[in-house]
């Protein structure tokens, strides 16, 4: 797949996740939420904090969210087919999002990885950000 139009997620210092598409975000349902073009990405709430979970809407500035991490090389899984052409981010309930598809993850923009699956935090309270480490049940977060 073409460098361009390669999905990627860039998780920004103390702030959201930006899921870069060709991607769809989904409920833990399947509802789908929204989509994601190399043009038009979404931003993603990682704070805890929005109003419109599970988008931002810049609640981590007001809220002094502060976290700053990457994506362990241990959390990454190695895409086998590099041929998918869509992401899928599932929004679970009261939990995570849980990115799969063949697709590139920072944190920052920089030293861009690939990887077919990560789990990341979306209630702000993980010691590992932006990896999720269960912290969410811990802090009693509650979000579709």
């Amino acid at each position: 797949m073409n460098e361009k139009t390669r999905p990627r997620a860039v998780a920004f210092e103390s702030g959201p996740l930006e899921v870069a598409g060709p991607a769809r975000i989904v409920s833990a349902t399947g509802e789908e939420l929204g989509r994601a073009t190399a043009e038009k990405p979404v931003y993603l709430c990682r704070c805890g904090a929005s109003e419109n979970k599970p988008f931002c809407d810049g609640a981590h500035q007001a809220c002094d969210y502060a976290a700053a991490g990457d994506f362990p090389e241990e959390k990454l899984k190695e895409p086998t087919d590099d041929s998918q052409s869509e992401i899928t981010v599932r929004v679970l309930q009261n939990g995570p999002l849980v990115l799969e598809g063949a697709f590139d993850v920072s944190c920052g923009g920089d030293d861009l990885r690939s990887t077919s699956r990560i789990t990341v935090c979306r209630c702000g309270a993980s010691s590992r950000p932006p990896v999720c480490d269960g912290s969410h049940k811990a802090a009693g977060f509650c979000a579709d």
